[in-house]
């Protein structure tokens, strides 16, 4: 609804939503409107604004280029009004509101559980949403608005998100400590040729990164199994039958399992931490990446 050509804030925050989704159906979703609804908000926005905010291209809808520069001035604007309204609601100066947060099941248990705990402690009015994923699923959430910051491993170069390395973790090979004590404190993947071994399967990066020093250190390894997941990897390497080349970051707390790195170019990964580019952090989203990175320092 438009008055005496003020515009609405409803409007600025289903633009904001929509400019950062897939798509009309998408975003009407997460709005809870109709997809006619939100047609309707926008071509009023438009009306009031007097230029377009999108353009077709194909079956798409995209940002004009005044689009673009309206969503990069409007959403720190419209996010810290939000917040304010959230804290004087509550009636506390302390940080509130949502955050939806995507890690690797990996880090999700090791940084980001953690992390969350830590922030309930003293802020009692923040809610949280977590959502385990693949790195291509939580990049592509992250461009999309579904969630507010992602962590995940390994530097993916997009445009539109930014990042922050959080450390750098090597392959290693992970058992009970029985089964690794025959190894040297350095090894590399030679020294595990003729070793029943469980790995990931060949979707992941890690896998793939393996399979890449192996060809170039001339290397055949014995994969007895390959699994769908790092928690899979874990408990095969629990039972003492077999040993895993793993994250030394999953099994941390494991007091029955032990990690050696091994040494080699390609077999190691970086934890990011990565949020919108030009998106409102919250001081709980603040205080969320400053307590991620106070974990981090464990690794």
């Amino acid at each position: 609804m438009l008055i005496n050509n003020h515009i609405d804030l409803r409007l600025l925050r289903s633009f904001i939503v929509l400019a950062k989704s897939t798509g009309y159906v998408k975003a009407a979703e997460i709005l809870n409107l109709s997809q006619s609804a939100l047609s309707q908000q926008m071509r009023d926005l438009t009306n009031v604004l007097g230029q377009n905010i999108f353009e077709k291209i194909g079956r798409k809808s995209v940002l004009t280029s005044f689009g673009k520069d309206l969503l990069s001035q409007v959403e720190p604007i419209v996010g810290n009004l939000d917040e304010v309204l959230l804290t004087l609601r509550n009636n506390s100066n302390k940080a509130a509101g949502v955050i939806n947060i995507g890690a690797t099941n990996t880090y999700l248990k090791a940084l980001v559980i953690p992390a969350c705990i830590d922030l309930f402690i003293t802020n009692p009015e923040i809610k949280i949403t977590l959502k385990a994923g693949s790195a291509k699923n939580l990049i592509d959430d992250l461009n999309e608005g579904g969630i507010d910051i992602g962590i995940l491993p390994d530097d993916y170069k997009t445009q539109n998100l930014q990042h922050q390395f959080l450390f750098r973790e090597h392959f290693s090979l992970i058992g009970k400590k029985i089964k690794l004590r025959k190894f040297p404190n350095k090894i590399n993947l030679k020294m595990i040729e003729e070793e029943e071994l469980a790995l990931l399967n060949k979707n992941f990066l890690m896998r793939q990164k393996i399979d890449f020093q192996c060809k170039s250190d001339g290397v055949s390894l014995n994969a007895r199994l390959e699994v769908s997941s790092m928690d899979d990897l874990i408990q095969i390497a629990k039972t003492g039958k077999v040993i895993v080349i793993g994250s030394p970051v999953a099994c941390y707390g494991e007091q029955d399992l032990v990690s050696l790195e091994i040494e080699g170019n390609h077999l190691s990964r970086d934890a990011t931490i990565y949020w919108r580019q030009g998106a409102h952090q919250t001081i709980a989203m603040k205080n969320f990446i400053q307590l991620v990175i106070e974990k981090a320092n464990h690794f």
